[in-house]
């Protein structure tokens, strides 16, 4: 028979198990292989190149917008034997996070490149100011 034991326990049970089916339902990923997973993957696999700060010091704020224009492809690896969907969003994911990822890097090699000229240009300019002072003569 029933009593309030027993069903305490059953109660408590089944608490149990559905607290410790809820975090573990909560970290797993969309798992039809579909459009939704494929750009979850392709947005935490795009990260850009760290390669494009060469772009960023050599041109400057060109070298900004040439990085974010263009569009790297994704690896081919991550693709094989996925679904059309998947491949899609993982693509477009990809692609965008990864063209924000290198202008990010460009920026930081326009920046580094504009930090250092300006050094280098107020060092060259304290030392001509400094070579037309000797030339005065003073009294």
């Amino acid at each position: 028979m029933w009593s309030y034991k027993t069903s305490r326990g059953v109660i408590t049970m089944i608490m149990a198990l559905v607290l410790i089916s809820v975090p573990l339902m909560a970290q797993t990923t969309p798992s039809d292989g579909g459009y939704a997973a494929g750009k979850l993957d392709g947005e935490r696999d795009g990260k850009g190149s760290a390669l494009w700060i060469l772009g960023g010091c050599i041109l400057s704020c060109v070298g900004v917008l040439i990085a974010y224009l263009v569009k790297p492809s994704p690896p081919a690896v991550s693709l094989v034997g996925k679904s059309s969907d998947y491949v899609l969003g993982y693509t477009q994911a990809y692609k965008s996070k990864a063209a924000g990822g290198n202008a990010l890097w460009a920026g930081a090699g326009c920046l580094l490149t504009g930090i250092t000229s300006c050094i280098v240009y107020l060092v060259a300019g304290a030392a001509i100011l400094k070579y037309l002072q000797s030339l005065i003569p003073t009294q």
